[in-house]
């Protein structure tokens, strides 16, 4: 079913004919101007050049040095800047027509080497600049064959007159213009656009795919260029630049609709400010601040929507012109009116990790819920019209900062989102920018994983709060332990000295009373105060040595027993032997166990050396089922355990193992030796 409204018909159709042929023209329509007649001149390729009268009516051409049926190839048609020459650009050449002498001239300078003139447009000097089909830019010098009688008879010199531009390449000239200072404006198939100063003929700026970004295209093919205001240039390169004059940078881009695939043909410029873009496939109404296309093709009534390059021209009463294949087509900008209302927009489909869920259940629900690794979904939503003067535009807040375009899938797609809840956003916007009435909107949820929710983290906290408590209460028993330790070793330290002050002060006593009378006897006690004093500064420096955390390895204190084993052997005719395991090296022992089991160890071996007389003396330590074991045998003449179990060496080391939790077992007999067995737990 079609529907067809005559008053919302825009555009007017007008189709030439061959006149050698009589039959509907196939040549692509490529230039306009409006004469000073009012009629409207056309050239087509093929079929040569027109006259139309105000209702589109095909007029003799009545130009003198025409033919009706041999009239040139018009590719471009333009004035000349006082008005009074119209000028064309042909298939070659270039053809000057004076309207008001009714007369024309054809010149086709030999530089140019017969070929096409695509564009041709004199600048604010009276110079006429020329774009080829593939040799790039000419200049006509003015100065060098001006537009007098010779002019006009044909005689003009201008083969002397006309230049090559060298600063473009040789390539195709699409257009070229003169903007409101005078400069001109050439854009070309495969180099961008550039601006000449026709006052020194240099250029002055230069638009592409190459340039910075202020001048940047994402195409190098300018097929339009025009002037929208004082301060703003539009250029045409696969989307619509907006370069603004007074800050010398491209402040807009906009992309044609990727939903309908186009390449730009020309452009131009209604008086509310909209652009009319013909394309190869229809035509576009451009809001520049909106950003809002409307498209017109063959539906519309468009009877051919291939348009051709450059062809375009408005009309002094407003009417736009664009060249299409075989025909050309006529509107009234202010005549199209767009009114349909932006409609709502309704959720069409959802994807969750490429998989389709039931939309009437999602849209039903107040939220919806996503899990940790179930978080990527594609959203795809749908005007509710069949109308096409509209844009939809999304947004998911909490991810997206700014409202986005649909492409022609009209989808959004988000994946790996991260936890927390977003509310997307859909709405339209009718061809003058208004919104739509409703916006849709579905509220998302992406849970958290489990380590990531409030609970999990409470608890952390929780348990690094008591980690720490933990840790703090371990290391203040540890000082403690430590404190303990030290003042234990002090202690005994204390007592050590104490006795052994005590030791040397009643053997002083004695010696004094024995020094006249008795010298054998004062020399005992001196030796006595000797031994005394030795003992309590090498308990001093085992004290010393214990503290420090160097020595806290097994291997330490194994090099001090042996360290003082050297020492005994040196002082007594005695050999010291040791036994050591891997397992009882690798121990670490803090400054209590490493006092006391060196004391007991020194006490053991004094023993041994002093009192036993022994010759052999054999140190095993040993490492087993968590317990470490210090045995110390020798080969000397014993003791009767019983009668010096109350000895002050014998109660010491007893004292001493105990302070370790450790256990000391003494095993002698008279003429047998003697055994030290201590078992520490560690």
């Amino acid at each position: 079913m079609y529907e067809f409204n005559p008053a919302a018909q825009f555009f007017t159709n007008v189709r030439q004919i061959n006149r050698g042929t009589k039959a509907p023209g196939d040549g692509s329509m490529m230039s306009f101007i409006q004469s000073k007649d009012k009629t409207l001149l056309a050239g087509a390729w093929g079929d040569g050049l027109y006259r139309f009268d105000s209702n589109y009516n095909m007029r003799p051409i009545n130009i003198r040095g025409f033919s009706e049926t041999m009239a040139p190839y018009a590719w471009s048609l333009s004035y000349s800047h006082d008005s009074s020459v119209t000028w064309m650009g042909t298939q070659p050449g270039i053809l000057a027509f004076n309207e008001a002498r009714h007369t024309s001239v054809y010149y086709n300078p030999r530089i140019m080497q017969n070929r096409t003139v695509r564009q041709a447009v004199e600048d604010m000097y009276g110079n006429l600049w020329m774009g080829t089909q593939s040799l790039g830019l000419f200049k006509w010098t003015v100065q060098k064959a001006r537009l007098d009688d010779s002019f006009w008879q044909g005689n003009a010199k201008c083969d002397d007159a006309v230049t090559q531009y060298e600063a473009i390449p040789s390539t195709q000239v699409q257009k070229i213009i003169n903007d409101k200072k005078g400069n001109v404006w050439v854009g070309t198939s495969g180099y961008g656009a550039f601006v000449i100063d026709p006052a020194n003929d240099k250029v002055i700026l230069h638009f592409g795919m190459n340039e910075p970004a202020e001048r940047k295209l994402l195409w190098n093919q300018v097929p339009a260029i025009l002037q929208y205001d004082d301060s703003t240039m539009v250029i045409a390169a696969n989307g619509i630049y907006l370069f603004n004059i007074n800050q010398q940078k491209i402040v807009t881009t906009i992309k044609i609709p990727e939903s309908i695939p186009s390449l730009i043909s020309a452009m131009e410029k209604d008086k509310n400010g909209y652009l009319w873009i013909s394309t190869t496939n229809g035509i576009f109404r451009l809001n520049p601040r909106s950003k809002i296309f409307v498209h017109f093709d063959r539906v519309d009534g468009i009877a051919n929507d291939l348009f051709i390059v450059a062809a375009s021209y408005t009309l002094p009463d407003g009417k736009i012109i664009f060249g299409a294949d075989n025909q050309f087509v006529v509107f009234d900008p202010m005549q199209v009116r767009i009114n349909e209302p932006a409609p709502d927009v309704a959720i069409a489909g959802f994807k969750l990790m490429n998989e389709s869920l039931l939309v009437d259940s999602l849209v039903k629900l107040n939220r919806i819920e996503l899990t940790p690794k179930n978080n990527s979904i594609t959203i795809a939503f749908s005007g509710l019209s069949y109308c096409g003067t509209y844009i939809i535009k999304y947004k998911l807040e909490g991810i997206d900062k700014e409202w986005k375009r649909a492409d022609q899938f009209n989808q959004a797609i988000y994946s790996y989102l991260p936890p927390g809840q977003y509310t997307f956003m859909v709405t339209s916007q009718d061809a003058e920018g208004n919104p739509s009435h409703n916006v849709t909107k579905l509220v998302i949820k992406v849970n958290p994983p489990f380590w990531k929710t409030w609970w999990f983290l409470g608890l952390a906290v929780f348990v690094f709060v008591a980690l720490l408590f933990w840790v703090d209460k371990q290391r203040m028993q540890k000082v403690r332990a430590t404190e303990s330790i030290r003042t234990r070793i002090a202690t005994s330290l204390t007592e050590d000295m104490s006795n052994s002050l005590s030791s040397i002060n009643i053997s002083s006593e004695l010696a004094k009373t024995k020094v006249d009378t008795d010298k054998e006897r004062t020399k005992e006690y001196i030796a006595q105060i000797s031994e005394t004093s030795n003992r309590m500064v090498q308990a001093m420096y085992d004290m010393v040595w214990s503290i420090d955390p160097k020595n806290d390895t097994m291997l330490n204190t194994i090099d001090r027993m042996k360290s003082f084993a050297v020492e005994i052997e040196s002082l007594h005719d005695i050999d010291i032997m040791f036994d050591i395991d891997e397992g009882a090296a690798d121990l670490h022992l803090d400054m209590a166990h490493r006092y006391e089991l060196l004391s007991v160890f020194k006490e053991a071996i004094m023993n041994a050396a002093k009192h036993s007389i022994a010759k052999h003396i054999q140190v095993s330590l040993r490492l087993k089922n968590s317990k470490f074991f210090l045995l110390i045998e020798d080969d000397g003449r014993g003791f009767d355990i019983n009668k010096a179990a109350l000895g002050r060496g014998m109660n010491d080391m007893r004292r001493r193992a105990a302070d370790i939790k450790a256990l000391l077992h003494i095993e002698s007999e008279e003429n047998t030796g003697t055994i030290v067995k201590l078992e520490m737990p560690v």
